[in-house]
């Protein structure tokens, strides 16, 4: 793994927006680590479509913020950047914030809009309110 000052999670296409800020964090040349997203959701589909219909989150949430947390500890990056409904659980957001890690989320999307909300997510935004950066 890559030794990182900044973890970047995000859709890493470039027409997403964490593909854009992976793009430019290479073209400043920062101490950077990104991890894809998608891998929270990947899996059986039906499940992951079944997992998003009546939970809203990710098939895989917890074990995705498990490694997410494991990597943090290893590597001690001082900001953990996210973008768009956050994939990571109250429990890695808590930790996070145990450790000293600050978390910032990116999102282009209206956190309040119910069509686009996530309970898992809008807990985070109320889980600590000063650790997200609009």
């Amino acid at each position: 793994m890559i030794q990182g000052k900044i973890l970047i999670l995000g859709v890493g296409e470039e027409k997403h927006v964490g593909g854009q800020l992976r793009k430019a964090a290479e073209k400043l040349d920062l101490d950077f680590r990104f991890v894809d997203v998608r891998e929270a959701e990947q899996g059986n589909r039906l499940l992951a479509k079944l997992a998003w219909r009546l939970a809203k989150k990710p098939i895989h949430l917890t074990r995705f913020s498990r490694r997410v947390l494991a990597y943090v500890e290893q590597n001690s990056p001082k900001m953990v950047l996210t973008t768009g409904q956050a994939p990571l659980n109250e429990v890695a957001l808590k930790e996070l914030g145990h450790l000293g890690i600050r978390r910032v989320n990116y999102s282009t999307d209206d956190p309040w809009t119910l069509v686009l909300a996530a309970c898992w997510g809008a807990y985070g935004i109320r889980l600590d309110l000063g650790a997200y950066y609009f």
